[in-house]
C-alpha cells in the first residue's frame, strides 16, 4: 500500500475532533476523500476484486457517516491568548467602606456639633440658674446694686423692684400688666414664671379677718441720701446714690433698704377697698431674705415729704432724673407703725414666693393732682389680688411710742 495515503483522523476521548473541531468538516472528508482512496487503491487490482472493493468502501463510507452523525455536536472553544485581561472595577465592599467612612465622619461631625449644642443648652440652663438664683437669691439685685450705685444704678432693664422682671437677665421676656403679655399670661411667658400661676403664696392680698397680736414694732434707721428716680417703663422707682439709706429691723432681723416704687392703684386691698396708690420699699437682709413695706396711698391733703418726687418723675422710658435734695424716706410712713403681716410674694414675675409683706395698717394721703401726674405715666400697673390659701394675716396692734 502506498506510504503517501492518507491516514486516519485522530479524536479525542469525548469524541470531538482535535484538528477541525467540526463534525460537518469530518463528514465532508469521508464523502469525498472515500471516492478518492476507493479509485487509488482500485487502479491496483483486477476486475474481479475492484467490485468487492468497491461494495466495501461503499460500506465503510455508510458506516463512518453514520459514526460521525451521532457525535456531540458541541465545538471546542480555544481561549484567545491575545486578548487582555479586562481591568477590575473597584469592589462594591471597598465604595461603601468609603461611604461609609465618609458617612462615619460625618456623624462623628454631627456629634461634636451636637455636643456643642448641648454644651450650649447647659450654658443656657445654667444662665438662667444664674438669673433664677439672681431674682430668688439677691432681692432684686438689681435694685441693691442701684442703692450702691448711681441713680441708674445697675437698672439696666429698670424693672419694678419687687418683681426683678428678667429681661436683661435670663432671656425673660417682657411683661406688662395688660394686653397679651398681661398678668393673666405671666405664668405661661417663661420657665421661671410658673409660681405666677401656680404659687400658693401669692401677693397680693386683700386683707380680711387679720388677727390682732401684739409684735415687737418695726425698728426704721433711714437717714436723708441722694436718690434718683428712673422710669423703668413699669413704674418709677427710687434707687439711692452712693449707698443704701439704712435699715428695718423686723422681728430682730434687719434688713437694707434697696429701693422704693410704686403701683397705680394699690395693690394690696384692705376688707376689699382699694386705695389710689401704694408704695413698695423693697428690704434684703444678708442671708438673701426679703421685707417689703408697702404703703397705702389716698388722695387728701398735700404732703410735702413726696414733693420731691411728684416734680422729678422722668417722662421717658429709661430716663432717669435726681432729685435736687436729699431725700428722706422715712417721711413717707404714717405717723402711726402698725403692719399687717403676712407671708407673701413678689407681685410682678418671677413671682417669687418668701417675702415677708409689712403693710401699714395706716394709710398716708397726698394731693389728687399729685396721683393724676402718676396716673398721665403709668394708668394701670398693679396685680389682682390673689386667693388666701389659708394664710393667716397678723395685725400688729401695738404702734412705736
Amino acid at each position: 500500500m502506498p506510504t503517501d495515503m492518507p491516514h486516519c483522523y485522530c479524536r479525542n476521548r469525548n469524541g470531538r475532533d482535535l484538528v477541525t473541531g467540526s463534525v460537518l468538516d469530518r463528514a465532508q472528508e469521508h464523502v469525498l476523500g472515500a471516492p478518492l482512496r476507493l479509485a487509488w487503491t482500485m487502479s491496483y487490482l483486477g476486475s474481479k476484486y475492484r467490485v468487492l472493493l468497491l461494495v466495501a468502501a461503499l460500506a465503510v463510507t455508510a458506516f463512518s457517516i453514520a459514526c460521525g452523525s451521532s457525535e456531540p455536536t458541541t465545538t471546542t472553544r480555544v481561549r484567545p491568548t491575545s486578548t487582555p485581561r479586562p481591568t477590575v472595577p473597584p469592589r462594591t465592599s471597598q465604595v461603601n467602606l468609603t461611604s461609609n467612612s465618609s458617612q462615619s465622619s460625618a456623624a462623628a461631625n454631627s456629634d461634636t456639633h451636637a455636643s456643642a449644642d448641648d454644651s450650649t443648652s447647659h450654658a443656657d440652663d445654667s444662665h438662667e440658674v444664674t438669673a433664677d438664683s439672681h431674682d430668688d437669691g439677691h432681692a432684686e439685685s438689681d435694685d441693691g446694686h442701684a442703692a450702691e450705685g448711681d441713680a441708674g444704678g445697675h437698672e439696666d432693664d429698670g424693672h419694678d423692684a419687687d418683681a426683678h422682671e428678667d429681661d436683661g437677665h435670663g432671656g425673660a421676656p417682657h411683661c406688662e400688666y395688660i394686653g397679651p403679655v398681661g398678668i393673666d399670661k405671666w405664668g405661661g411667658l417663661h420657665d421661671l414664671f410658673t409660681a405666677c400661676v401656680d404659687g400658693g403664696a401669692q401677693s397680693p392680698i386683700d386683707v380680711r379677718q387679720a388677727v390682732e397680736k401684739d409684735l415687737l414694732n418695726l425698728e426704721f434707721q433711714y437717714s436723708p441720701a441722694r436718690a434718683g428716680l428712673v422710669n423703668n417703663g413699669h413704674t418709677i422707682q427710687a434707687n439711692f446714690i452712693g449707698g443704701s439709706p439704712g435699715t428695718m429691723v423686723h422681728a430682730g432681723k434687719e434688713y437694707t433698704l434697696l429701693q422704693f416704687h410704686f403701683h397705680r392703684p394699690s395693690e394690696h386691698t384692705v376688707n376689699g377697698y382699694q386705695y389710689g396708690m401704694e408704695a413698695h420699699l423693697v428690704h434684703q437682709a444678708e442671708d438673701g431674705s426679703r421685707a417689703v413695706v408697702g404703703i397705702l396711698i389716698d388722695p387728701g391733703d398735700p404732703n410735702p415729704a413726696f414733693d420731691a418726687i411728684w416734680g422729678s418723675m422722668p417722662g421717658a422710658e429709661g430716663e432717669v432724673i435726681e432729685m435736687g435734695s436729699l431725700f428722706d424716706v422715712e417721711a413717707m410712713l404714717p405717723d402711726s407703725r402698725t403692719t399687717y403681716r403676712y407671708p407673701g410674694s413678689l407681685t410682678t414675675p418671677p413671682c417669687s414666693e418668701g417675702v415677708q409683706w409689712l403693710l401699714m395698717s395706716e394709710p398716708v394721703h397726698v394731693a389728687q393732682s399729685d396721683i393724676d401726674a402718676y396716673k398721665n405715666l403709668y394708668f394701670f400697673n398693679a396685680r389682682y389680688t390673689q386667693p388666701i390659701n389659708g394664710r393667716t394675716i397678723v395685725l400688729d396692734n401695738s404702734a412705736a411710742e
